[in-house]
């Protein structure tokens, strides 16, 4: 159950008008543009004052006009472990809560649930809405997931938790092909930087590989394949008990599955609800849930695959039929009675419309085996589809008429990425040595130390190596330079792996008492210059929305090569080849940055 306010409103607050006039606050923590983004409309249109926490400050998200002010909390990998990242991130939280004083607290993904619910015994005082521990124990983890819809009587995959024992044999033998290895728990708290997916096994071969590679087996589950379509049962619950009750189907998903990217709304079925409300009573779910459900139509079967006891990403399908999650939970936290089950639209459709582009390129990319015209005959029936739109049948998830920022700022990173593909340099990038120059000429004009980051997502391979290669080179030059490295996802005080470390020695480079640094934002800020390595060290920095004094700069793009290329790959993971390759074009980057910073 979620955490209870000290006083209740009064009643009269829940008088549809009234509530609106309340001056209520909510404060939704995520940035995603699938639930995030339909919580934060949801609210915002009932007339709450709506405050966010972002993960990720580049979401087209954030620029939604509901939102009345945009909050930064410390990010959980800032701690020396999982345990003290957690602590001050919740105690950064709460210092929040004391100055905007929200009535409800919304976490949207894991990442923030788990060291909320963690950390429930100290957050009493907040209006949280999280499941209930009961709910939590039995919907996290999709081992507990199985073993509780089994003893309601819930039919669920062929499969089982992954034991010591097992093979890749045994476990072709027992469930067939393929195969899908599925951790427990998609966030843990020791790892919240890091998702943990599914892996498809389309054979033997490919399963004996992830086997030796998942670690502690216990933590996964494997399940044969389920034939069927996805269908998703979402509900509000008040100590078990169902309150509402929305149903939809997939129309379509990526190939390879994954999230929809576009669904429909329809009527309950029968059986369906009635497994849904025995496992909320079971959990005395106090909140929201999604439960996913594989239905085979030709043989009038289903099979449960998981539950999402938060807020889902086909969500803005179930408020634009009419059902309210968002709105109706924040009331409910706030005690008022239950509303009625409410009859919703359907059918009713929803797309995510750049996921789905993409998805429908890639479905149409699948069909060229079977020619030309199949695949002409798939995009004309998307085409067609899209008719919907203007005939009022069907939403788009990000773009709405009273709230369009969002969805343009979508489309606009769709356009950027497009042509950012398209584009070609010059070998040795005349705007990353200009940025070199730049940042040197601003330090000595200030009469200081220039101060250079050289960062990537964890740390310990690549900046690392970098940071005393790029010393070494300066030389006699380094004393008007300081050269730094930091972690920009990965968390603080973590070794450098034993081939990082091997593969420096070969170079005479020592890594063996490096220990990572997580970046702040103190330290980025003052950088004069920020080197990176790859596109998603670009996309990170851009997510964590720092405000670096002019823009970073990919190593390789100083390089009078590779014209077009501007990552160097993290070598995390893999042999002595790859780390050796790495570490000799990172080697040629470091001279190229060498003689930048010593030009006059």
């Amino acid at each position: 159950m979620q955490s209870k306010p000290d006083a209740p409103p009064e009643a009269g607050d829940f008088d549809g008008r009234a509530l609106k006039q309340s001056g209520h606050v909510a404060l939704v923590i995520g940035s995603d543009t699938r639930a995030f983004l339909a919580v934060v409309r949801s609210l915002g249109r009932q007339g709450v004052t709506v405050h966010v926490a972002p993960y990720d400050f580049a979401s087209p998200a954030l620029q939604s006009r509901f939102i009345a002010q945009i909050h930064r909390l410390p990010s959980l990998q800032a701690g020396s472990d999982a345990a003290e990242g957690a602590a001050l991130w919740v105690a950064a939280l709460s210092e929040l809560c004391a100055r905007i004083r929200p009535d409800f607290i919304i976490p949207c993904d894991d990442r923030s649930i788990i060291p909320l619910q963690f950390h429930a015994a100290e957050l009493t005082h907040l209006c949280i809405a999280l499941p209930g521990r009961e709910a939590f124990e039995a919907f996290f983890d999709k081992g507990n997931t199985r073993a509780l819809a089994q003893a309601c009587g819930v039919p669920v995959a062929p499969g089982q938790v992954l034991g010591a024992a097992d093979t890749a044999e045994s476990l072709v033998a027992a469930y067939g092909l393929p195969l899908y290895v599925k951790p427990r728990n998609s966030y843990l708290l020791r790892s919240l930087d890091r998702r943990r997916d599914v892996v498809a096994c389309p054979d033997a071969e490919a399963l004996r590989g992830v086997l030796s590679t998942v670690g502690t087996r216990e933590e996964y589950i494997v399940e044969g394949r389920q034939r069927g379509i996805g269908v998703g049962v979402s509900v509000l619950a008040r100590d078990g008990e169902v309150t509402q009750l929305f149903q939809h189907r997939r129309v379509r998903e990526r190939t390879g599955g994954g999230g929809s990217t576009y669904r429909v709304s329809e009527r309950p079925d029968p059986a369906l609800a009635r497994m849904v409300r025995a496992m909320a009573a079971a959990t005395r779910l106090d909140g929201v849930a999604m439960f996913e459900f594989k239905v085979d139509d030709d043989t009038q079967s289903a099979a449960l695959l998981e539950v999402n006891a938060r807020f889902w990403g086909s969500l803005p399908l179930a408020v634009a039929s009419g059902v309210d999650f968002p709105w109706l939970w924040m009331r409910q936290a706030l005690c008022a009675p239950p509303s009625a089950p409410i009859a919703y639209r359907a059918p009713y459709y929803a797309r995510n419309p750049v996921a789905d582009l993409y998805a429908m390129r890639a479905h149409i990319g699948s069909l060229r085996a079977e020619g030309r015209l199949a695949q002409s005959l798939e995009a004309g029936r998307w085409l067609a589809s899209l008719a919907r739109i203007p005939l009022g049948r069907e939403c788009l998830d990000t773009l709405a008429r009273d709230d369009p920022r969002p969805g343009w700022s979508e489309m606009r990173g769709l356009r950027d990425g497009v042509l950012r593909r398209l584009r070609r340099r010059t070998p040795g990038d005349p705007s990353a040595t200009g940025l070199v120059a730049e940042a040197c000429r601003a330090a000595r004009a200030e009469g200081r130390a220039l101060r250079v980051v050289v960062a990537c997502w964890g740390n310990i391979c690549r900046s690392p190596y970098a940071v005393l290669r790029l010393r070494e080179a300066l030389g006699a030059d380094g004393s008007a330079i300081e050269v730094s490295g930091a972690a920009l996802g990965g968390r603080q005080g973590r070794p450098s792996p034993a081939a990082a470390i091997a593969a420096a020695a070969r170079l005479g480079i020592d890594l063996a008492a490096h220990r990572s640094h997580f970046a702040d934002e103190a330290l980025l800020e003052a950088a004069d210059l920020v080197i990176v390595f790859d596109r998603s060290n670009l996309d990170l920095l851009a997510s964590r929305g720092i405000h670096l004094r002019r823009p970073a700069v990919p190593l390789r793009r100083l390089l009078a090569e590779g014209a077009g290329n501007d990552d160097i790959a993290d070598p995390i993971g893999g042999d002595d080849a790859v780390f050796d390759s790495c570490y000799g074009l990172i080697d040629r980057g470091v001279a190229a940055l060498a003689a930048s910073l010593r030009a006059p």
